[in-house]
């Protein structure tokens, strides 16, 4: 029943609105709405006008199943304060402007004068769900607590939602502009072996344009004993992981990799590296004490920069590629020949990501590089499948400047390149993939290693079929690739003639042929 004051009117509430008792009353912020619950589970919104009376027939009136036990308004925006946008738009504030001349040219828009009224509520069941109810009375689902709603406590400045249940558990969920939870899309599961399987759900489309949802598998998690239970955070992707002999909590980081000298460390774990060495053919696999922490820290402000840059301390200058153009500023003139065009073209519109000095030679500079338009922010594992990525190799010179000396795609099956170290690339593998070691090493008959090969190599384009040479002819190599990119034939015969073995001539004699 509705009472009016000062008249002191009574409006009871038709008799078929509910049937048992009612466990939620709640008005709007200016009194224009009203939602009542039942024990039955029964909920109905109705329009009230300024003397308190209601409005025809209930806005809707939705049976949730489970009785009611909390319900509470979402705040509505702020209106904006004229006074403060004339006075800004008299002192040549050019926003102000602007938000005035839109005001003014968008047909049946006026500013909102005074607060508005917040149509937009929550509602709880006694299972612990949250419900989501639109302007339009739609209602879905926004989120599930393990006991019965008791409180719910909105902060408009945080946009969170606190969630107090009867046992106590105090829960806080970030809500995006129409008032929907942030879901992770990460699915967890664990083993009896201790192992913690994270799935990421990514959103491809087929050749007819149909968006379908895949989940991918993600390096997993490993923790002592058989996994009993796990608990995803309210908050920074923690996810609380208890077992048979312990209880951790897993924070998602990235993860970290490094690699000097032939020795390469990928981290599997919190707690776990994959070393390879290169020299001795080895690979293993250890826990550490304490966890692994990032060694370096870097911060993407924005997009990042078309170009690379190249600064000589000794001359004072700086010199640049530009992936937009797929020319650099300055440089001797490469001959323009169908495959330099080709290659040129290829890069155009790219943006660099990682890049590598070699370990050994100082001319020798690799980066990768994606798409311009890529989406270098998105954690997606599916936009990095996609993308095409490019491993683009310079010379780089003080007499020269800088010469492309090749670019070729990323294999598929590898995730990303580590380092470049003459006469291979040296790439971190996908998650379950083992990069086809056999052209990795010379000793492919060696037994197999029951750990995952987390670093491969490949030799470059003009060391295949000579990745064993020795470092005098690794040079001489090295210097024919450098004048045949420069276009000086003559010093690039003057380089095969220290070259004795009649395999490499073959092979030299083939890329003059090609260029």
């Amino acid at each position: 029943m509705l009472l009016s004051h000062p008249s002191g009117e009574h409006t009871p509430l038709p008799n078929n609105a509910h049937t048992t008792c009612i466990t939620v009353l709640e008005w709007s912020s200016n009194g224009g709405r009203l939602v009542t619950g039942d024990q039955a589970g029964v909920m109905v919104v109705w329009r009230v006008d300024a003397r308190g009376k209601l409005q025809g027939s209930p806005l809707i009136k939705h049976d949730y199943s489970k009785p009611l036990t909390c319900c509470i308004f979402r705040p509505p925006p702020p209106a904006e304060d004229v006074a403060m946008l004339a006075r800004a738009a008299v002192s040549g504030d050019e926003t102000a402007l602007d938000m005035f001349n839109w005001k003014k040219s968008n047909k049946g828009a006026a500013f909102a004068l005074g607060s508005q009224e917040g149509l937009a509520f929550f509602i709880s069941t006694a299972d612990g769900s949250v419900f989501s109810v639109d302007e339009q009375a739609r209602s879905v689902p926004l989120l599930s607590v393990e006991s019965a709603v008791q409180k719910m406590w909105y902060s408009k400045r945080r946009a969170v939602l606190a969630v107090v249940t009867d046992s106590l558990l105090l829960s806080q969920f970030s809500l995006g502009p129409e008032g929907i939870a942030h879901e992770i899309k990460v699915l967890a599961a664990g083993t009896s072996r201790g192992r913690v399987a994270l799935w990421h759900m990514v959103t491809v489309s087929d050749q007819k344009g149909d968006m379908k949802i895949h989940w991918k598998l993600q390096t997993p998690a490993e923790v002592e004993g058989n996994i009993s239970q796990l608990q995803w955070g309210s908050s920074s992707h923690l996810l609380a992981v208890c077992s048979s002999s312990c209880v951790v909590i897993l924070s998602e980081h990235v993860m970290c990799s490094h690699y000097s000298q032939q020795m390469a460390a990928v981290q599997l774990t919190p707690a776990q590296l994959s070393l390879a060495n290169f020299n001795t053919n080895t690979h293993i696999t250890f826990h550490t004490d304490t966890h692994i922490r990032a060694v370096q820290v870097t911060k993407v402000n924005g997009r990042p920069d078309n170009k690379v840059y190249f600064y000589d301390i000794e001359l004072d200058t700086l010199l640049y590629f530009d992936f937009f153009t797929g020319r650099p500023e300055s440089s001797l003139d490469q001959s323009e020949d169908g495959q330099r065009s080709r290659c040129e073209g290829e890069l155009a519109a790219r943006c660099p990501v990682s890049q590598f000095w070699d370990e050994n030679e100082p001319r020798l500079f690799v980066c990768e590089t994606v798409p311009a338009n890529s989406d270098l922010h998105s954690s997606s594992q599916s936009q990095i499948e996609k993308d095409d990525v490019l491993v683009v190799t310079f010379f780089v010179t003080q007499e020269h400047g800088l010469l492309l000396q090749d670019s070729q795609p990323k294999p598929a099956t590898l995730l990303s390149l580590l380092a470049l170290d003459t006469p291979y690339y040296y790439y971190i593998c996908k998650l379950g993939e083992d990069g086809d070691r056999l052209v990795s090493t010379p000793a492919a008959t060696a037994q197999v290693p029951s750990s995952p090969q987390m670093v491969v190599r490949r030799a470059l384009r003009d060391f295949v079929g000579l990745e064993s040479c020795e470092k005098q002819t690794r040079d001489a190599m090295l210097n024919f690739s450098f004048y045949l990119t420069i276009g000086d034939m003559d010093e690039a015969f003057k380089a095969i003639k220290l070259i004795k073995s009649h395999m490499i001539h073959k092979h030299e004699v083939q890329e003059i042929s090609l260029t």
